[in-house]
């Protein structure tokens, strides 16, 4: 009889070549104890030896990965001290990191007979970096792991919703970036001169520069969009754009936009909001702060949507649903449907999840769905994506949802894990890709801010002299922790919301300067504008010089 061959283990260590010690690196590994002997993995046959070095091996590897996450060790954040001594290289902090996990498993999975499990331990190391302040691991970890997790083979679909190209353009280009748009945003910035947040203060307190600002971006803007209107009318096989991005990146503006110019150009095209397939507020997810969670894709009814959208394309009247986010979180149904020949216009930020598509694509073809990847790539050096779209979300919150800045603040982590995990790791499977970013949105982000609070000091709800903004010591406290708000608050209060403020007056001009697709009407346009600026958005085109061209 044959002896068996026993396949050895392979050390996930040995990857790293630069790994300092590595036997006494493992000794520790293997002290810092979690009771289990095995994991299991994504499926429920899959059981495997628990191996303490795959995890840190994981830590590490994002870690090393992840230029300037050193920028998140800011005063109050955990490893605060140690790295400002310089007692915290990448190995030991990734140890440090590991640690913090190992208990995680330790207190979630107390009892041996029932192992932890592969997705479970991954959501506490995101959660780790995101607790200990480190949101930029967070982030990095949380993309390639999703960009991993769409690359696996769907055999509903016979295939991966990632190729293997896609994947290792999501994994070795900079994670959840887009680069040649935003390559075309840098550029654009640099030709109007505002490439930094000082440069942009300064052209906001010059009229005619700002002017000059807003109407470049516009002009910039609609061609983008007209370019691409012009490519989808033309194709005959197009049933559906879905038009896809994480929260507060354009969506809607840019999605209403190109079904207005598609429907100008000849093709009929209705808008239509998938997010209001949301679950009713009792059937909701909800995070462990007891909160609502409609920032994943269970959240959402995708399946439905699809289903009803096909028999919409049929020819067929459905319910179509309206989501209510407020306080009762409930929803009421409409009649819907379309004239013969109009294209849908698909607005959710879950548009690339392969569930939204799948009956469309079942019953017309692969080429009857086009794909449209919206985020709010700026020009701005040193300031993220996903700051502007924080503060975009807080004015909306306040203005629609009735949420104060300081819930949205506490809930911004769910929108940034799932939104890594399942939105920006799946881009490079979008079709199109556009940039929802405005030049000169922040100046009129903090004037928005600005009306908030004198309306809430008028009606009694603040005090004379009270910002609207988030304290950055109220997520600091030892019974309201939350470091994730708190980097972001700190990076935003000391990068962005610096002197970018214009006389109320200029509102009325501002206003007439502003193309009528111009995104930032979203945020203006239901917070109460200076006496004389209000403005017939129905009929807005005919009376404004971009007007002409639409009509």
């Amino acid at each position: 009889m044959a002896e068996e061959k026993i396949k050895p283990i392979k050390n996930p260590l040995a990857k790293f070549g630069d790994l300092h010690d590595l036997d006494n690196l493992e000794k520790r590994i293997s002290a810092i104890g979690v009771r289990h002997y095995q994991m299991r993995g994504r499926n429920e046959d899959d059981m495997r030896d628990f191996d303490g070095r795959k995890i840190f091996s994981a830590i590490y590897g994002s870690i090393i990965n992840t230029p300037g996450y050193e920028n998140d060790f800011i005063e109050g954040s955990r490893f605060h001290h140690d790295y400002s001594n310089g007692n915290l290289n990448d190995q030991e902090l990734a140890l440090r990191v590991y640690e913090l996990v190992a208990h995680q498993i330790r207190a979630a999975f107390p009892s041996l007979p029932h192992p932890p499990d592969i997705e479970s331990v991954q959501d506490m190391i995101v959660e780790t970096f995101t607790e200990t302040g480190l949101i930029s691991l967070a982030k990095h970890f949380q993309l390639y792991r999703g960009a991993k997790r769409a690359n696996r083979f769907d055999p509903e679909t016979g295939k991966q919703n990632l190729n293997d190209i896609q994947l290792k353009r999501a994994l070795f280009g900079e994670l959840g970036i887009h680069e040649p748009t935003k390559a075309k945003q840098v550029q654009l910035y640099k030709d109007w001169g505002c490439s930094s947040i000082a440069a942009l203060n300064e052209i906001v307190q010059d009229k005619q520069a700002f002017k000059e600002l807003i109407l470049s971006q516009n002009d910039a803007y609609i061609s983008m969009m007209q370019e691409l209107a012009e490519q989808l009318v033309n194709d005959d096989k197009v049933k559906a754009i879905v038009f896809a991005g994480p929260s507060s990146s354009g969506k809607t503006g840019g999605s209403t936009t190109l079904a207005r110019m598609m429907t100008l150009l000849g093709v009929p095209t209705q808008h239509v909001e998938v997010d209001m397939y949301f679950w009713t507020a009792n059937q909701q997810p909800m995070t462990r702060q007891d909160a609502f969670n409609y920032e994943q894709p269970v959240s959402i009814r995708l399946r439905k949507a699809g289903q009803d959208l096909v028999e919409v394309l049929q020819g067929y009247k459905i319910n179509f649903p309206h989501h209510n986010f407020g306080v009762e979180s409930k929803t009421n149904f409409k009649p819907f449907s379309v004239a013969e020949g109009t294209k849908l216009m698909i607005d959710s930020h879950m548009g690339l999840n392969p569930n939204l598509v799948k009956p469309i694509i079942k019953e017309f073809g692969e080429d009857a769905v086009k794909i449209v990847y919206i985020e709010n790539y700026h020009g701005f050096e040193n300031v993220l994506e996903e700051d502007i779209r924080f503060l975009r979300r807080m004015v909306r919150d306040v203005t629609g949802r009735g949420h104060s800045p300081y819930a949205t603040a506490q809930g911004w982590f769910n929108v940034e894990f799932n939104g890594n995990g399942e939105i920006k790791a799946r881009l490079e499977s979008a079709d199109y890709h556009v940039s929802g970013a405005l030049a000169h949105d922040l100046p009129l982000l903090m004037y928005a801010f600005s009306l908030i609070e004198d309306q809430k000091i008028e009606s009694g709800d603040l005090k004379e002299g009270e910002s609207l903004f988030p304290n950055l010591g109220d997520f600091m406290t030892t019974t309201n922790s939350n470091p994730d708000a708190y980097v972001r608050l700190h990076r935003i209060a000391n990068n962005l919301i610096t002197n970018l403020e214009f006389e109320a007056e200029m509102m009325m001009e501002i206003t007439e300067w502003m193309s009528p697709f111009d995104a930032a009407r979203e945020f203006i346009r239901d917070i109460g504008l200076p006496e004389g600026t209000k403005i017939d958005l129905a009929n807005f085109p005919t009376q404004h010089v971009y007007g002409q061209n639409y009509k």
